[in-house]
């Protein structure tokens, strides 16, 4: 929808799969004016060493990197060393602390990389101009509490963790807990999946 063009790299040959939904995907991606490209042998097969050194090629192929869930260790932080390593941009996406799969992009942040909560983070990162956050609900009706409105204040029409929203209202985890529900149930806010929150479309 974005007018972009796909382009995959395979962690197997060209050739090396037998699977009649890739072939079909691979149909879709070239009929769009994409392109579908390996470093290895034709037939090779898609063996499990093969994707981090993939990885590479697509981590080198683009401006940034983007982590939104990665364990330790894991084929994500293998392509975020990469990205490093070919001086591009890693960015990543923080999670609750005690999750498994938030332990490495929580990790790439207090290493350096750039802190993603929504899409406007990766406008600005390279210098766009984007528009404000679109929602049809702008503000809350009258006689709502201080720490609803605060809540609600901070969130736009991008997902935004509970935990990254309660900071950004000066709430505790708890209280910003209590509010989403309360907001969420008279239908101001939607949970998109994960506590990540938009106000309601």
């Amino acid at each position: 929808t974005a007018g972009g063009q796909t382009i995959a790299v395979l962690g197997s040959g060209l050739l090396g799969t037998d699977n009649s939904r890739h072939d079909r995907l691979v149909d879709e991606i070239l009929t769009s004016g994409g392109a579908v490209m390996s470093e290895f042998p034709l037939s090779a097969p898609p063996l499990a060493h093969h994707f981090p050194i993939r990885n590479r090629i697509v981590s080198g192929m683009c401006r940034a990197t983007l982590i939104v869930e990665a364990g330790l260790p894991s084929g994500s932080m293998l392509t975020a060393q990469s990205a490093a390593e070919q001086n591009r941009e890693v960015c990543a996406i923080p999670g609750p602390i005690n999750a498994p799969t938030s332990a490495g992009t929580n990790t790439l942040l207090k290493d350096g990389a750039h802190l993603i909560t929504e899409a406007r983070d990766i406008f600005e990162l390279f210098g766009m101009n984007v528009a404000p956050s679109a929602s049809a609900t702008s503000t809350l009706p009258a006689g709502r509490s201080n720490e609803e409105e605060a809540f609600f204040a901070v969130l736009g029409a991008e997902p935004m963790h509970i935990d990254i929203a309660a900071e950004k209202a000066g709430l505790s985890v708890v209280t910003a807990s209590i509010v989403a529900t309360q907001l969420e149930v008279f239908g101001f806010i939607e949970d998109r999946g994960g506590k990540r929150y938009i106000r309601k479309q």
